[in-house]
């Protein structure tokens, strides 16, 4: 029997509790349902949570019984969650969104943003479970963890509409962030041939050439396959970008853009793309006094 991750799913409405179940059932993951946090705590003796999807209001930080929840996973680290919210009730990010852990949904959900936010989400607990093992490693041999000399990420945003061009921009720069912008893929390429970015977010359809192709194009190339790509498109576009995910761009935006959606989004894929450097980095470490085993990178005597 294959090893499949357990998802939690926390939510008032049985209704919904029902339908994500179904949802995440059909794509083969496990799943265990609770109508609030104190349920959530009873059912963690059936398993312990890969990824915790939450209606927005049960994660209140100031909520008793969501801080015994987060109590009772501590050791389960790093534990992303997925935020379920109305679009009328993001104007801003939740307080208990931690910075590039977790992130959001908005209502109605639909099951493909949902199967592509829980994929993107264990991957980036994959990614920090890896750099928790290789910091740890480094200690107990006395040496410092790689730490990326980043002190502002710069964002590369690709848009041909100005009005969308001056929003996103807007929007992102509050991260903050240096915020590079182009209206063409040429004009985008030379950018990023000159000072590579730390993200790349690219319009679906442009002018000169399809978003997807770019997004193609610069996964294929060494020196940029490594730079996330977060892709905008319309609603219509749905199921195209979901399958392009896997072709080319790391995630996406639907527009017009919900704030909440943009931040979290950002956030997450510059704290994936440091990820990496810390991965890197320490691996890098390792290899120079020869503590890993140079077929399959990992840390050992």
């Amino acid at each position: 029997m294959s090893w499949k991750p357990l998802i939690h799913i926390i939510s008032p409405d049985a209704d919904e509790r029902g339908t994500l179940r179904a949802q995440l059932l059909g794509a083969d993951y496990n799943v265990l349902v609770a109508h609030d946090p104190g349920e959530a705590i009873d059912k963690l003796k059936e398993g312990t949570p890969h990824l915790i999807v939450i209606d927005q209001e049960q994660a209140d930080a100031d909520s008793a019984d969501f801080a015994a929840l987060v109590h009772h996973l501590e050791g389960a680290s790093p534990l992303p969650y997925l935020l379920l919210m109305d679009n009328n009730s993001a104007g801003t990010v939740p307080l208990s969104l931690r910075e590039g852990l977790d992130d959001t949904l908005m209502r109605p959900v639909n099951t493909l943003e949902l199967l592509a936010r829980v994929r993107s989400l264990l991957r980036n607990r994959q990614l920090l479970g890896q750099i928790r093992i290789q910091e740890m490693f480094l200690r107990q041999k006395k040496l410092e963890p790689y730490v990326p000399e980043i002190l502002q990420p710069t964002v590369l945003l690709v848009e041909d509409e100005a009005a969308q061009l001056q929003k996103i921009g807007d929007l992102i720069s509050k991260i903050p962030c240096m915020v590079i912008k182009a209206q063409s893929s040429s004009e985008a390429l030379q950018h990023i041939k000159d000072d590579p970015p730390q993200l790349v977010i690219i319009d679906f359809l442009f002018p000169d050439q399809d978003g997807l192709e770019l997004c193609r194009y610069l996964k294929r190339l060494a020196d940029t396959r490594t730079i996330p790509l977060l892709m905008l498109t319309s609603m219509p576009e749905l199921d195209n970008r979901i399958v392009g995910m896997d072709a080319g761009p790391d995630d996406y935006l639907v527009k017009p853009v919900n704030p909440v959606e943009v931040i979290t989004r950002v956030r997450r894929l510059l704290a994936r793309q440091a990820g990496h450097m810390r991965l890197s980095g320490n691996m890098q470490i390792l290899n120079n006094i020869g503590l890993t085993d140079q077929e399959t990178g990992i840390p050992g005597d």
